[in-house]
């Protein structure tokens, strides 16, 4: 057994330790994602109180949705895309608990964006 600061051999197979600790604190910040989500759907209380239990259903799909995602980029090891896509999901469940609302924020063109349309004489 070979070690060294970057690589470490053992038998026939040969790992990059950086990329085993990048994937160890990709998957703890999933498990983390997991327990934060967890978490807010035992508290939440929606703005209409009979959609409550809907909700709860939103964002635990949205979750697992995330989360699979995630599964399909990590296929392609890439983990750069992986901890983009988990600031992502981490955002958005910021934005939920803050606004109370689970839904994913609207996106709208900025102000003066769109030229005014001028009525033709």
């Amino acid at each position: 057994m070979t070690t060294t600061l970057r690589q470490q051999t053992i038998g026939k197979f040969s790992y990059n330790l950086s990329s085993i600790t990048m994937a160890a604190n990709i998957r703890k910040e999933i498990f983390n994602f997991y327990r934060s989500v967890i978490r807010m759907t035992k508290n939440w209380k929606a703005k209409n109180e009979s959609n409550t239990e809907i909700e709860i259903q939103f964002i635990k799909t949205m979750a697992r949705q995330m989360v699979k995602e995630l599964q399909t980029i990590q296929n392609n090891d890439n983990n750069q895309q992986m901890m983009k896509r988990l600031n992502e999901m981490n955002k958005w469940l910021q934005v939920s608990q803050h606004y109370g609302i689970p839904y994913e924020r609207p996106y709208h063109l900025p102000m003066g964006s769109m030229r005014k349309m001028r009525p033709k004489l």
